[in-house]
């Protein structure tokens, strides 16, 4: 037990034997549930950089007026971070229609006229590079796209011929993107970080940053499709004809982090997306 810990349950009325009990965590940390003498926290040990970009980033969630659950951090210090418990619950409709009604006014009360952030976040291990741009494009093929693309390329993990056609398919990416401002964007927004709690929904573990809000409805879809109601709540009408485009447009940076981090199980998809966006 390292003294950070020790320090975090100290100030929480812990002493250090006090027992911690695994909780399904992420690939790059640790995380806990102990009982302290003010009801169940939650512990998660991780990268101090990582840390601190998480507690920024929930931050700025909460920051933002929507019904949204978003947990409060209560101590960081060094390697471990300390956050209120929520109690879980489960999915439902009415739960679904919150997420796409909520999301909405989270996008829609947070514009902005720049896409970056402050400080670099994470999307997993990988750092977010976001420094402010006024254009969209540049920053998402600059600081989004491109340099994983490079990597992904350096580690023989995307096929040379696979790099070009996305080089090619950069010039045409501003033609292809939303006439919208940017917003704060939860930047990791897969069903993992859906949170269905007792009350509603929450949002957890961010990347946060400025961007197109289709940037989390993209990652929203990744690995299953969202609902009806949601759709419907989120829209608040009939989807972009764009979307289709715009959705595999905003997915290839997810899935160019998980061939990076996961290896070749996903570079089809990615080819898949490619394919579609030369046809569109």
């Amino acid at each position: 037990m390292t003294q950070a810990l020790n320090r975090v349950l100290d100030r929480l009325g812990l002493g250090p034997d006090a027992p911690l009990i695994p909780l399904q965590g992420g690939d790059i940390s640790e995380v806990y549930r102990v009982d302290t003498p003010h009801g169940r926290v939650v512990i998660k040990r991780a990268a101090p950089d990582i840390l601190r970009a998480e507690r920024d980033g929930l931050a700025a969630l909460a920051a933002v007026p929507t019904q949204l659950e978003i947990p409060e951090c209560l101590e960081l210090d060094d390697d471990v971070l300390a956050m209120t418990w929520l109690s879980p619950g489960k999915p439902s409709d009415a739960k679904t229609r919150l997420l796409g009604e909520e999301l909405r006014h989270l996008h829609t009360r947070s514009r902005a006229t720049t896409h970056g952030w402050a400080t670099t976040t994470f999307a997993g291990p990988t750092p977010q590079i976001n420094t402010s741009l006024e254009n969209g494009a540049d920053f998402l093929i600059e600081q989004r796209l491109r340099p994983l693309a490079e990597r992904c390329l350096r580690e023989n993990k995307l096929p040379k011929q696979d790099a070009r056609k996305l080089d090619a398919l950069f010039a045409r990416v501003p033609g292809l993107l939303p006439n919208e401002p940017p917003c704060l964007v939860h930047g990791d927004l897969w069903h993992g970080n859906v949170f269905y709690t007792e009350t509603g929904v929450a949002l957890i573990d961010p990347a946060i940053h400025r961007h197109y809000a289709m940037f989390d409805l993209a990652m929203l879809a990744l690995f299953s499709p969202t609902s009806t109601n949601f759709e419907q709540a989120y829209w608040d009408g009939p989807r972009p004809e764009t979307w289709p485009a715009q959705c595999a447009l905003f997915q290839l940076y997810p899935l160019l982090n998980h061939l990076l981090l996961f290896g070749q199980s996903f570079l089809g998809e990615l080819q898949s997306k490619i394919k579609m966006l030369e046809k569109w």
